[in-house]
């Protein structure tokens, strides 16, 4: 499945399904995003039909309220994202990961895990040749 961008209503939404750890009704959502939006129920609907539309969301339709999960994970959709944006800039995945890691102010923490999955990588594509 190719993955498109979202918009930032679209990915909000997102980011709440993938927070849970149970499907969730229409106006759950829009409670956990009451911080940042003033969305009403019907508006939360509307985001996760399109959503739905794109393949990203699923919905249980078996109870009188409808209850939601994502269908794909936060991690595919950061790879999609990721990918796209390396097609789209020409850039190579060194350059890339040079410039988030100079432009973000990146932690020890954070590095010592990006050399973590590297490593554990390497060691896989070992093992397969």
């Amino acid at each position: 499945m190719k993955l498109e961008k979202l918009p930032e209503g679209e990915l909000d939404v997102m980011k709440v399904l993938w927070q849970s750890d149970a499907p969730m009704k229409a106006g759950d959502i829009a409670k956990s995003l009451a911080p940042k939006h003033s969305w009403k129920v019907p508006t939360v609907h509307k985001l996760l039909s399109r959503l739905e539309e794109k393949g990203l969301v699923s919905a249980d339709r078996t109870a009188y309220f409808h209850r939601f999960s994502p269908a794909v994970s936060e991690s595919e959709y950061i790879s999609g994202e990721s990918t796209a944006l390396l097609k789209k800039s020409g850039a190579r995945l060194p350059q890339m990961v040079a410039a988030l890691i100079d432009s973000n102010g990146v932690t020890d923490e954070e590095l010592n895990e990006l050399s973590r999955l590297i490593d554990e990588r390497l060691a896989q594509l070992r093992k397969e040749r």
